[in-house]
Order: structure tokens, then C-alpha cells, then sequence
């Protein structure tokens, strides 16, 4: 899965607007391989960001 996101990028054909959400403790919750995908890719991109969401939920 990270390997085709990461292709995805370095081929400039993912698509902005992707959500990454982050606990109250800062640590991901939703976005984990899509991160791993762009440290592999070595490309930039860009995603909003969810901030302080409960882990009780």
C-alpha cells in the first residue's frame, strides 16, 4: 500500500485534499501510510489537518 502511494506522488498524480487526523496525544489516527508514502516518495505534498480528536471515541 505505501509503495503505491509513494508512486502515486513521485508520478505527481495524488490528489490533494487528503485528511490526516491526529489524537489529543498526537499520535495518528487516520494517515499513517500516506505519511510513510511521502517519506519514501521524497516528494512534498500537502494535507488538512485534524487536530485534538478524542481517542475515546
Amino acid at each position: 500500500m505505501t509503495e503505491d502511494y509513494a508512486q502515486t506522488m513521485r508520478d505527481g498524480e495524488w490528489k490533494a485534499g487528503s485528511v490526516l487526523i491526529f489524537s489529543e496525544n498526537y499520535k495518528i489516527i487516520d494517515g499513517y501510510y500516506r505519511l510513510a508514502a511521502v517519506a519514501q516518495s521524497g516528494v512534498p505534498v500537502e494535507f488538512y489537518l485534524v487536530r485534538g480528536v478524542p481517542t475515546n471515541l
